[in-house]
């Protein structure tokens, strides 16, 4: 009996002093809010929202009780902590009643009844639902697969078009109710294959948008570079009149020859250069200007499409009778270039 007495005494004597713990943490929380409350007071951000806090008594009720909230929260023990958090998971969510003046913070749980109309949200409410239209849809594993290599097929001839719409052409239809796009656009895509790495190269687009008062297409913006005159070549073809999709096609095909002229070249000269036939190759952007060495002789060429026009040598080694002859035979084709640089090796 004695020691069932003991016993009771120590639960008395450990319950007191959990009691004095209880308050001398209570106090210390008191203090702590009080002390917080006094810092948020003199903040420099509060006093520049004193006003405003004036106005909105509760903003500022709000705001002080967040603070300490999240500050006695970072206090908290980890692992209570960690079990609050999953107490409240698992927990079922109850209704907040009012406190105060402030309303209560409602969670949305499904989509906006607004917008609802506009979605199936039936599968959304029962995972019975979903898995059964899942079931019932046939789908083709292959499909995608198969669009994707249609696609690169069709990209491979280099010139391939695309759907695009402009944000600003869009109008909803007051009597259906329903989006519907003001002006049609299309889309160009031009690639151009780089032989000498075996990939396409960069693609470049050209958009074109209808008037408004004709069927006839105006250019809208491309990405080709600025020294081909998309400009002119649009308005050169069928005399800036483009109407059908034919005439399309012949505008982006004009273009798309001057891109694959622009990567000759340019392929042309830089296998030259990989090869060890020429050596200290410079270019602009065009490959229209062009300067190497070979043989401690200094080449300045100028390119028009696929043909040397101009030819010029600098050296200390040439023969002044010799050199107009040399600059008139390197006149021509470019493709004839390296044959010609080979030879005179041989002189």
């Amino acid at each position: 009996m004695s020691e069932l007495e003991d016993l009771q005494q120590d639960i008395d004597a450990l319950t007191r002093e959990i009691g004095d713990l209880v308050k001398e943490r209570d106090g210390l929380k008191d203090e702590l809010r009080r002390n917080d409350a006094d810092k948020l007071a003199n903040h420099p951000v509060v006093k520049n929202f004193q006003s405003v806090f004036h106005q909105f008594p509760q903003l500022y009720d709000v705001l002080s009780e967040e603070t300490t909230a999240r500050h006695e929260e970072s206090t908290q023990d980890p692992i209570s902590l960690k079990r609050k958090r999953n107490t409240d998971v698992n927990s079922p969510k109850k209704d907040k009643s009012f406190r105060g003046d402030h309303p209560p913070v409602f969670q949305h749980q499904m989509f906006d009844e607004s917008i609802a109309q506009f979605i199936d949200t039936n599968i959304l409410t029962s995972p019975s639902k979903a898995r059964r239209r899942m079931k019932d849809t046939k789908y083709d594993e292959d499909a995608p697969r198969n669009q994707v290599l249609l696609e690169n097929v069709y990209r491979m001839f280099g010139i391939t078009y695309f759907p695009v719409v402009d944000p600003t052409d869009l109008k909803v239809n007051k009597e259906t109710n329903k989006t519907e796009i003001n002006r049609e656009m299309i889309g160009i895509r031009l690639e151009v294959f780089n032989e000498s790495i075996a990939r396409f190269e960069k693609p470049y687009y050209i958009l074109l948008k209808k008037k408004i008062k004709s069927d006839s297409w105006l250019l809208f913006k491309h990405t080709v570079p600025i020294f081909i005159d998309v400009h002119a070549l649009f308005n050169k073809t069928n005399g800036g009149a483009i109407i059908s999709h034919e005439n399309i096609y012949l505008f982006a095909k004009t273009v798309y020859r001057q891109l694959i002229e622009l990567t000759a070249r340019m392929q042309n000269l830089e296998d030259l250069m990989s090869s060890g036939v020429i050596d200290n190759l410079d270019l602009d952007l065009e490959a229209a200007a062009v300067s190497f060495s070979k043989n401690e002789v200094q080449f300045r060429l100028m390119l028009h499409k696929d043909q040397i026009v101009s030819c010029s040598l600098v050296g200390e080694a040439l023969d002044g009778n010799v050199k107009p002859q040399l600059e008139t035979i390197f006149l021509g084709p470019l493709h004839e270039l390296e044959i010609k640089l080979k030879h005179l090796d041989q002189l």
